[in-house]
């Protein structure tokens, strides 16, 4: 971090300054030496109580990518929109049951595992109705 200075814009507004300093001082920075720790603790509680200002309105959480319908593995988030699930319930509840295809840090679902696990767990659900 470098010395503050009131014409450098990235030191902008008070808020921003402040928030620099309380990171430099937890990290133990050398730019937030000459700042009292009073006043620094102050600046903490001050700032976990203020409002913080919003320029936009926050985007709404992404959609996953749509696998195009001749794909023939899906990555788990769009394995789990085609079960309508959640990629945390997803990976949990039905990922255990699937081979996986892993190709380094990638890991993909064939798309017939996916309709496989489907028709599996169908049929055992239709067993107990009856």
């Amino acid at each position: 971090m470098t010395a503050y200075h009131p014409d450098d814009p990235r030191w902008a507004d008070e808020d921003h300054y402040r928030d620099e300093m309380i990171a430099a001082w937890i990290e133990g920075d050398d730019l937030a030496r000459g700042v009292p720790d009073a006043t620094i603790a102050a600046w903490v509680i001050e700032s976990t109580q203020r409002p913080r200002r919003r320029t936009e309105a926050s985007p709404a959480a992404p959609l996953p990518p749509i696998a195009p319908p001749d794909a023939l593995a899906l990555s788990y988030p769009q394995a789990a929109a085609m079960l309508a699930y959640s990629v945390d319930h997803f990976e949990r509840h039905v990922v255990p049951d699937l081979r996986v295809v892993v190709a380094g840090r990638r890991k993909t679902v064939p798309r017939t595992e996916v309709v496989r696990w489907i028709e599996q767990n169908a049929a055992r659900a239709l067993k107990g109705d009856r």
